[in-house]
């Protein structure tokens, strides 16, 4: 389920039906969605990485977990990150699917807002680029996502409702979040 700060109307486009059937399956809660973003009006940072966040109890949906993870062949810009370290109430993980885009600071590389006009129009290019494919990913996530439903809870997908609220943990019940979800219900 989504938390109530988190609507559908919200979500970005391209992210929706993944979250959508993320949220029909029993024991997900989402908590955040973004598709992507490509910022071409700000040189400091001129993207930001796409990503759904959502709990899950810890033997629940393994299947479905190890299938988006492989996801990563087809979509090496793609990652699972699995929160062990993350403590929810009744032992829940936190993951993150995310979606990166080339990087554009850090680690030996030249900032984009330090390069030369012909290096950015590039680096917009490739982000471009980039974009479609993560918009590809995340399409592909939702289809693996109603395959594993299809396959292991209801072959009605449309069947199964869409939860859009649920009750969270009040602020200060998780042990640790680097999530910035505002109030909690």
């Amino acid at each position: 389920m989504m938390p109530k700060n988190l609507k559908l109307e919200d979500i970005d486009e391209g992210i929706r039906d993944a979250v959508i059937n993320l949220n029909r399956i029993p024991g997900i809660d989402t908590l955040n969605a973004s598709e992507g973003y490509i910022y071409e009006d700000n040189l400091f940072t001129p993207t930001r990485r796409g990503q759904i966040g959502f709990l899950r109890n810890p033997q629940a949906h393994l299947d479905l977990i190890t299938k988006i993870a492989s996801l990563r062949e087809a979509f090496p810009f793609s990652k699972l990150d699995i929160g062990e370290l993350v403590s929810f109430p009744n032992g829940r993980l936190l993951h993150t699917i995310c979606a990166d885009f080339e990087p554009y600071q850090g680690n030996g590389i030249k900032p984009v807002r330090s390069r030369t006009y012909k290096e950015i129009e590039e680096y917009f290019a490739r982000a471009r680029r980039r974009k479609a494919r993560i918009l590809e990913f995340w399409k592909a996530v939702s289809d693996e996502t109603a395959d594993y439903i299809y396959r292991n809870i209801n072959s009605d997908l449309e069947s199964l409702p869409y939860k859009e609220s649920q009750s969270f943990p009040k602020k200060g019940e998780a042990d640790r979040t680097f999530l910035n979800m505002g109030e909690r219900i």
